[in-house]
């Protein structure tokens, strides 16, 4: 028996109160293809500006300090990163340890 599709329905009662956002992305990773030079500046707590970037002919995610230099790319969770920032949204890496030997961990979330 068809009835009507549950999809369709909204409902303010239960959970958080908040929607089931798919751009609410937050994750630890390590910076891919770090520029060692950058690097070595970074601090602890210091936040990264995520942008996408294609002008290497194909679409990737760059970190980029406040200065607008980049510190390196984010490969983790990238297609959906890469949608979220072409919707207009925005993140930050913050770098959660000192960079060791140019290995820099950060943690991604919405900001």
């Amino acid at each position: 028996m068809a009835g009507t599709p549950q999809t369709s329905r909204v409902s303010g009662g239960g959970g958080s109160g908040t929607t089931n956002d798919d751009c609410d992305l937050r994750f630890r990773t390590t910076l891919a293809s770090p520029n060692r030079e950058i690097v070595a500046q970074l601090s602890v707590d210091e936040r990264l500006t995520l942008r996408r970037d294609e002008s290497g002919g194909y679409p990737i995610v760059v970190a980029e300090t406040s200065a607008g230099l980049t510190a390196g790319t984010i490969v983790d969770q990238l297609a959906r990163l890469l949608e979220c920032l072409l919707r207009g949204r925005r993140f930050t890496a913050t770098v959660v340890k000192d960079p060791d030997g140019g290995v820099v961990v950060v943690d991604v979330k919405p900001g």
